[in-house]
């Protein structure tokens, strides 16, 4: 009884470590679209050429 309790244990860590490792990378993926998506459009907003037709009289 004691070795399936034990079995249980290590089978319940076992997948709780692999679900881990295979979702983890496409949480990463997914953080960093939202990011880049984040960044383009206050990239819109303010470019280089609109700048320098600002500033210039």
């Amino acid at each position: 009884m004691r070795i399936l309790k034990y079995l249980a244990i290590f089978l319940i860590i076992s997948g709780l470590g692999i679900s881990a490792w295979i979702y983890y990378p496409q949480y990463q993926i997914n953080r960093m679209k939202h990011h880049a998506v984040q960044v383009s459009k206050d990239a819109v907003k303010v470019s280089y050429i609109k700048y320098f037709q600002e500033s210039k009289p």
